[in-house]
């Protein structure tokens, strides 16, 4: 981490020729903030002392709101997991609800298919309102989100122009933190992928595989959240979606983990990593027929696969 003895910012009046020693903190003020010490002897920020500060206390307080901005972030991404969480159980008591699989018919009562044939007759008139209501909601949040969006003018502002050099020393940072990972040495790749990101917090590649490597180390939650930040740059990344697919699935969150199994074949139908989570977590929900059927289905194109041929006899 960059200390403040470490920053050395000039004045922006070039006939100055001075660091910056004081930073004003009023919001009302519309004088440049930076202050050199000429600046500081020109009084230029009179009417109120009281809000001058140390370039150190500058640096804490952008250490600060970066927390601050994180902890938003979690806390927004936590929501979208609680709508996911809903929607879900929505989506799952309609397929319990209105899909019995014909094979098992016969092993029905006459009253219970009397009863699920009556709700289904039914099914149009009870869930017309469903999709409806849904649509509405979802594109008022979308346009809430998209007046948040351009309120606080998050188009406007790049702080973060990185040199080349910067960009140079980032890259080679993750390669060492790669080659790392790739000798299962995760703890010690977390240390320079975590460098190569404070250099370049765009890096969708370290982002990726410190994600890995949290997810090996058995640390699912923050998995998941670095997942959400690579995924963020670059919403196909295979190997991003397995890592939040796997890590759901290893927390028992079984019906995310299959949507994100689901994400990841619409990009790479041949994907075996995906088809094994999804056909695990299948079984572990009790849906055996529609797994069965995935993996028959796989076994068609590789009969040889061990990995399938042993779910299929367990």
């Amino acid at each position: 981490m960059i200390s403040s003895n470490q920053i050395l910012i000039y004045c922006s009046n070039l006939d100055h020729k001075n660091c910056v020693q004081q930073v004003c903190f009023n919001l009302s003020c519309k004088i440049g903030r930076l202050q050199c010490v000429q600046c500081i002897k020109n009084e230029e920020h009179s009417s109120h002392p009281e809000d001058q500060y140390e370039i150190e206390d500058m640096v804490k307080y952008i250490q600060e709101i970066q927390t601050k901005c994180d902890e938003l972030v979690d806390k927004l991404s936590s929501y979208v997991q609680l709508i996911e969480v809903e929607l879900n159980i929505l989506k799952q008591g309609l397929l319990n609800k209105y899909q019995i699989p014909i094979h098992k018919l016969n092993k029905l009562k006459n009253i219970q298919i009397n009863v699920a044939f009556d709700e289904m007759l039914k099914f149009q008139e009870s869930t017309s309102l469903i999709t409806q209501n849904l649509e509405k909601f979802t594109n008022e949040f979308i346009n809430e989100l998209k007046r948040n969006y351009n309120e606080l003018r998050l188009n406007e502002l790049n702080y973060l122009e990185l040199d080349k050099k910067e960009l140079q020393e980032a890259e080679q940072l993750y390669k060492q933190g790669y080659t790392l990972r790739s000798s299962n040495k995760y703890e010690e790749a977390l240390k320079f992928l975590d460098q190569s990101i404070a250099l370049n917090p765009n890096h969708l590649l370290a982002l990726s595989c410190k994600a890995y490597c949290l997810r090996m180390l058995s640390k699912f939650n923050e998995a998941i959240i670095w997942a959400d930040k690579a995924l963020a740059l670059d919403p196909k990344h295979l190997n991003t979606i397995y890592v939040k697919a796997r890590s759901l699935y290893c927390q028992l969150k079984y019906t995310q983990a299959i949507k994100w199994a689901d994400i990841g074949l619409q990009i790479d139908p041949n994907h075996q990593n995906f088809y094994d989570t999804k056909v695990r977590s299948l079984i572990l929900i009790g849906q055996n027929h529609e797994a069965i059927t995935m993996i028959n289905k796989i076994l068609s194109i590789n009969p040889e696969d061990a990995n399938f041929l042993k779910l299929k006899v367990g």
